[in-house]
């Protein structure tokens, strides 16, 4: 099973701090991902070089649905979205 640093650290806060610090410190917490994480360390250095990923939103308006279209469906009990 693939392990991800995500599930361990909060790589968010964890990148700031190693792109701030120096190659002796960048090594420290290298070394203690990869004893947390069990994951290579060159995967780690990706992770934490990865820029962010941005949060994506729906574009558009928000879905309407007519009250009358839904009620009888609700009433025979049919889950909306589900068959």
């Amino acid at each position: 099973m693939r392990k991800r640093l995500e599930n361990y650290v909060n790589v968010r806060r964890l990148r700031a701090k190693y792109h701030r610090s120096t190659s002796k410190k960048k090594a420290q917490i290298l070394n203690e991902l990869v004893d947390l994480s069990e994951m290579p360390r060159k995967s780690i250095i990706r992770v934490l070089n990865r820029k962010p990923q941005r949060v994506k939103c729906r574009q558009g308006p928000k879905p309407t649905y007519n009250s009358a279209a839904i009620s009888p469906r609700l009433a025979a009990g049919f889950v909306v979205g589900k068959v």
